[in-house]
This record gives structure tokens, C-alpha cells and sequence, in this order.
């Protein structure tokens, strides 16, 4: 038993809980039996569902979550595009409201002129 090694397996899902040991010698494994027993085994419980509907009980809170994730990240795009405008003199200063006050002047001094 001196090159012999357990390991163990975990297999977690929503409604159980499943978990086995085995041993591994010369890449073979077979379960590990303590007292003849096998060390093995499962529980099982409710599923987090809502009853009359059978959708999971966190859905309202993860698709909230999501959104956070949306804004957050439009919020950086934004603010991103804010900084290198103004940091190449397109736009006057860098803050929150400056493409909002200035976004009609933007485009009228930087589109290209009317050809005829």
C-alpha cells in the first residue's frame, strides 16, 4: 500500500451531492473499501425551484445581476471613449456629462463639409 493513493470525487448538482473514493495503483483504480464497505455515496434534496412555475428561485436575482453586468460595462466603454477624446483634444474636459453637452457641437465641428 506504499505506492497505492486515494482520491477523492465530488460530484455536486442542484437537487444532490455525490462523492466516491478510489484508489489508484499503476493507473488502475478500484473503489476503496473500508471494512468491506465501498466509500461511496449520494444525498439528495429538494431542488431550489419555485413550486408553481418550476423555475429556478434565483432567476429574478441573476438576471438582475446581469444587468448590473451590462451597465458596468457600458459604463467603461463610455468612459473609456470620454478619455481618449479628451486626451486628444477632441473634447474639452473629461467628465461624466461631456459628450452629453457637447455632442452637437462634436458633430458639427468634426463632420466632414457638405460637397456639391
Amino acid at each position: 500500500m506504499g505506492d497505492c493513493q486515494r482520491v477523492l470525487g465530488i460530484d455536486l448538482g442542484i437537487a444532490s451531492c455525490g462523492w466516491g473514493v478510489i484508489e489508484v495503483r499503476d493507473k488502475a483504480g478500484s473503489i476503496f473499501a473500508k471494512d468491506g464497505k465501498p466509500a461511496v455515496g449520494v444525498r439528495c434534496f429538494d431542488a431550489p425551484l419555485v413550486y408553481k412555475t418550476g423555475k429556478p428561485k434565483d432567476a429574478q436575482r441573476r438576471s438582475a445581476r446581469g444587468q448590473r453586468r451590462v451597465i458596468r460595462r457600458r459604463r467603461q466603454r463610455m468612459n473609456a471613449i470620454r478619455d481618449l477624446l479628451h486626451r486628444n483634444g477632441i473634447l474639452p474636459d473629461a467628465k461624466d456629462d461631456a459628450l452629453a453637452r457637447s455632442a452637437w457641437k462634436f458633430r458639427r465641428s468634426y463632420s466632414p463639409a457638405p460637397t456639391r
